[in-house]
């Protein structure tokens, strides 16, 4: 009888791990546990991406290429930038000068 009592209670032991292990699983892999948490409501847009650089917006988006950025940041002070580019990934699209000096 004592080893049905102790097969008996490793089986409840064992059931019980197991529950918790699983409800441990279902609770981080649902919605609420993943980055960018919203309160169970569908989660907006992600941030706009911070440019690093000095960019700035053409007033014309026309103007935004590599012939004319150039001109753009010149018009903002920065002089002498030359490899000058139109940054596409953001919207309205900015003129960034990677190699710079301010006047």
């Amino acid at each position: 009888m004592a080893l049905v009592r102790i097969s008996t209670a490793r089986l409840v032991y064992s059931t019980t791990a197991l529950f918790l292990a699983l409800a441990i699983m279902l609770s981080c892999t649902s919605s609420f546990c993943q980055a960018g948490n919203c309160g169970g409501k569908p989660c907006g847009p992600p941030p706009p991406l911070e440019l690093k650089l000095p960019c700035f917006e053409p007033r014309q988006q026309r103007r935004c290429s590599a012939a004319k950025c150039p001109r753009v940041c010149a018009e903002n002070g920065i002089k002498g930038c030359k490899d000058a580019y139109c940054e596409r990934k953001v919207i309205p699209y900015k003129c960034c000068c990677p190699h710079y000096y301010v006047v």
